[in-house]
C-alpha cells in the first residue's frame, strides 16, 4: 500500500542530503511535500501551519517524519530553549496535526545523534518529552535512532552535524521498517516534490534582491535565505507579532565586525546576540527568543545593532557556542538584518508614520508609451486616486510637464532609444509604469534602470527607494482591489457551482500552464473557454460582470501566470477568487505572503502530479473543504489599501518636490 508522507527538517538535511534521495529509491514511498525550517528547533515547525493545512486539503497524509533533534538538543543545552517549553510545543505541535489531519498520521521522529548531542546531559530529556508530548496527543510515534555510540563510522568528522551518504541510507532502511514499507527498490517510487523543489530551489538562488525595508512582511517563505530588512547603526527596527510563535521563525544576518552584538528589546530587558561564532560566517539561523516564546502577553520586540564595548552586563550576552552561520552577500559590514516567517503586513513599523492628508498641490503630468486606449485622467492610479490628492492638470506638452510618466507601448521607435530621447527632452520628472512582466522594456528585474528613470512603478519585488510595488490588478481595479476581492469571493463561494474546472487562455507561451490543462483534462472534465484549446466552441465574454458571472459557475480555475517571479501575480487569479471558485495558482513564488492560502491552491507549494491526482478522484471534496473554511482571500485588506496609497502618494510627493 502507498504511503505518503510529508518532511519536516532542518533547510540542510533535506536540501543536500541525503536522506530524500535514499527516499526515491524506496518502494511504496509517495513524498507529497517537504518543510524546512531553517537551522532552528521543532519549535519553528508551529509556523508552517498554513502550508501543512493546505497540504491536507489536497492529500492524505500517512506519515510525518520530524527530523530536528539536533537543533533540538543543542539549543536546549545552550539557553535558547528549555525543557518546559519544547514539551509544550510538541503537544501543541500534536494538536495542530490532529487538526489538519482526517485521519492521525503515524509520526516519526529521526534522530540523528552525532557525538556533541548524544553526549549532551539534555539528550535524554529532549528525546522523552519529544516522543511523551505526540503520544498524549494520542499519536503512534516511532522514534528512529542514529547513535554515534552504535554508528560512529557514519558520521563525518569533517562535518559531524549533517547527514552523511551512510548515515542517510541507514535512516531510510530504519523508517521504511518502521512504516512497513520496502526499501532499495525503485520501479513504484513516487515522489510528487522532487521537480518543484529543486526548481524553488534554483530560483530563489538566483534574486539578490530578495529583501526590503518597506514591504518586509511580504516574505512569508522559509525558503528565502536572504535578509527581508535592514537595521543599520542609529537605526531601531520595531517588530509586532499577533503571536509570539511567529518569533520563531525570525533569521539574522550580523555584522562581520566581531565587536558588534544585536540588541533585542522586550518589555524592560535587554539581551545581545554575538555577531561572531567560531564558523567564520555571518548569517545566524536560529531562534534565540526564549524569553518571549514563554510569555503569552510579550508581542513586540525592538532590535539595533550595538558595540560590544556598551554592554554592561555581560551575562546578557547570549552563550551560542553552536551557532551555525552562513555567507551572506546582500550586506555592508555596519548593518544586521531580519528575516523570516512573518505573515502579517502590519508586523514591521518604522519608528514614524506619516498621514496622507490632501494639500492641494498643482501637479501637471504627462503621459507617453501607453497602450491604445488609455486615458490618464480616468486611470485608477494616475486619474481618480491622484486627483484625491492634487489639483492634476493632465497634459500632452511632455517638456514642461512636472511629471512624464511611460509604459511598454512603442511601436515606432524601440523603447530604450525612445526613453533616453524623452530623458533629454523634459525638465521633469521621467516615471516608468509596468502592467506587465516585461523588465521595463530592458529584459528583466536586473536591468531596471534607475539610471534612466527617477522611479518605477512595477509588480517587481525591489529594494530601492525609487520602486513602488505596484501590481497589474491594482491598475485594473483599483486601489480598493483587496476589499473587491473580498466582497465578491464572500458572494460567489456559496453559489451552486454547476460544472468543474474553467480554463480560458489565448497565449500558449507557458509549456507549464498547457501540461497542467492537458493533465486534467486527460482525467476530469475541463472547460476550455478560450482561444487556446477550445473544448466548447465557446468563448467566455470580455465584459467583466458577465466574465465574472460565467467563471462563478466553477468549482476550479486554471490561474496560471506567463511566467514565474517573484511579486508578478495578476487579474488570473483576483478573478478567480472574485468568482468564488478556486484557484489553481501557479507563477509568483511569494504569492501565499499577500493572497490567502486558505482559499487557493498553490502549485509552488505541491507538485503538478499530485495536484491532478487529488482533483481529478476528489474534486467536489476538496471544494467542499475550501467552502467550509469560511476564509477571505485578504483578511487585511483595509489596512493593505492604505499602505499602498501611502507608497503611491509619498513617490509622487518626493518627485513633485524636487
Amino acid at each position: 500500500m502507498n504511503k505518503n508522507i510529508v518532511l519536516l527538517g532542518t533547510s540542510n538535511s533535506i536540501k543536500s542530503g541525503s536522506y530524500f534521495k535514499e527516499l526515491e529509491l524506496s518502494q511504496d514511498i509517495s513524498v507529497v511535500s517537504d518543510v524546512r525550517v531553517g537551522d532552528v528547533p521543532s519549535t519553528y515547525f508551529l509556523s508552517a501551519e498554513k502550508k501543512l493545512k493546505s497540504l491536507a486539503v489536497v492529500s492524505k497524509i500517512d506519515v510525518i517524519v520530524i527530523d530536528s533533534i539536533i537543533n533540538d538538543v543543542l539549543m536546549t543545552e545552550s539557553g535558547v530553549l528549555d525543557i518546559a517549553y519544547l514539551e509544550k510545543t510538541f503537544w501543541e505541535l500534536g494538536n495542530l496535526f490532529r487538526e489538519f489531519s482526517h485521519e492521525l498520521p503515524h509520526i516519526v521522529l529521526f534522530n540523528i545523534c552525532p557525538k556533541a548531542v548524544e553526549q549532551s546531559k539534555n539528550f535524554c530529556d529532549v528525546k522523552r518529552v519529544r516522543k511523551g508530548s505526540l503520544i498524549k496527543a494520542g499519536f503512534n510515534v516511532t522514534e528512529v535512532d542514529i547513535l554515534h555510540s552504535e554508528f560512529p563510522h557514519v558520521y563525518e568528522d569533517s562535518d559531524p552535524l549533517h547527514h552523511s551518504v551512510a548515515s542517510s541510507q541507514l535512516l531510510v532502511r530504519k523508517l521504511c521498517s518502521a512504516i512497513e514499507v520496502e526499501s532499495e527498490k525503485c520501479s513504484t517510487v513516487k515522489s510528487h516534490s522532487t521537480s518543484s523543489r529543486k526548481s524553488r530551489f534554483s530560483d530563489f538562488g538566483k534574486y539578490q534582491s530578495l529583501k526590503t525595508s518597506s514591504n518586509a512582511s511580504f516574505f512569508s517563505s522559509s525558503l528565502l535565505t536572504e535578509p527581508v530588512c535592514l537595521i543599520k547603526p542609529d537605526e531601531e527596527l520595531i517588530v509586532n507579532f499577533d503571536s509570539p510563535v511567529n518569533l520563531l521563525g525570525l533569521k539574522f544576518v550580523a555584522s562581520e565586525d566581531p565587536t558588534s552584538l544585536i540588541e533585542i528589546s522586550i518589555d524592560d530587558g535587554e539581551f545581545y546576540i554575538p555577531t561572531a561564532s567560531v564558523y567564520p560566517k555571518p548569517l545566524i539561523r536560529f531562534c534565540p527568543f526564549p524569553h518571549a516564546i514563554n510569555s503569552k502577553s510579550i508581542q513586540k520586540i525592538k532590535l539595533r545593532l550595538v558595540n560590544s564595548s556598551l554592554v554592561k552586563d555581560s551575562s546578557s550576552i547570549l552563550n551560542l557556542p553552536n551557532a551555525k552561520l552562513e555567507n551572506s552577500s546582500c550586506l555592508t559590514s555596519d548593518a544586521v538584518a531580519l528575516a523570516g516567517l512573518v505573515t502579517e503586513t502590519r508586523a514591521f513599523e518604522s519608528g514614524t508614520r506619516l498621514n496622507v492628508v490632501k494639500n492641494n498641490k498643482k501637479l501637471t503630468i504627462g503621459f507617453d508609451c501607453f497602450w491604445p486606449g488609455f486615458q490618464a485622467d480616468k486611470d485608477p492610479i494616475f486619474g481618480s486616486l491622484l486627483q484625491k490628492n492634487y489639483d492634476v492638470t493632465y497634459t500632452s506638452d511632455l517638456k514642461n510637464a512636472d511629471i512624464v510618466v511611460v509604459s511598454w507601448y512603442s511601436p515606432d521607435k524601440p523603447r530604450k532609444a525612445k526613453y533616453k530621447d524623452l530623458k533629454k527632452s523634459i525638465r521633469g520628472k521621467l516615471v516608468y509604469y509596468s502592467a506587465e512582466h516585461d523588465g521595463a522594456g530592458l529584459e528583466g528585474v536586473k536591468q531596471l534602470d534607475f539610471d534612466m528613470f527617477d522611479h518605477i512603478f512595477s509588480h517587481y519585488v525591489v529594494e530601492n527607494e525609487n520602486h513602488t510595488w505596484l501590481p497589474n490588478y491594482v491598475r485594473r481595479h483599483g486601489i480598493s482591489v483587496f476589499s473587491t476581492v473580498n466582497n465578491y469571493y464572500k458572494r460567489n463561494i456559496n453559489n451552486v457551482k454547476s460544472a468543474n474546472i474553467q480554463f480560458c487562455y489565448s497565449n500558449d507561451n507557458c509549456e507549464l500552464r498547457n501540461r497542467l490543462f492537458k493533465n486534467l483534462d486527460a482525467k476530469t472534465s475541463v472547460d476550455a473557454n478560450g482561444s487556446l484549446f477550445n473544448t466548447t466552441g465557446y468563448k467566455l465574454p470580455r465584459e467583466h460582470e458577465l466574465y465574472i458571472k460565467e467563471l462563478a459557475k466553477y468549482k476550479f480555475v486554471i490561474a496560471c501566470e506567463n511566467s514565474s517571479f517573484p511579486g508578478y501575480n495578476t487579474e488570473k487569479i483576483v478573478h478567480a477568487l472574485m468568482a468564488g471558485s478556486v484557484p489553481i495558482y501557479w507563477g509568483d513564488p511569494l504569492i501565499g505572503s499577500i493572497w490567502n492560502e486558505e482559499c487557493f491552491i498553490n502549485l509552488h507549494d505541491i507538485s503538478m502530479e499530485l495536484c491532478v491526482e487529488s482533483i481529478s478522484c476528489r474534486g467536489n471534496e476538496i471544494f467542499e473543504n475550501f467552502r467550509k473554511r469560511n476564509a477571505i482571500p485578504f483578511p487585511n485588506a483595509i489596512e493593505m489599501e492604505e499602505k499602498m496609497s501611502k507608497s503611491i502618494f509619498d513617490a509622487i510627493n518626493k518627485l513633485s518636490n524636487h
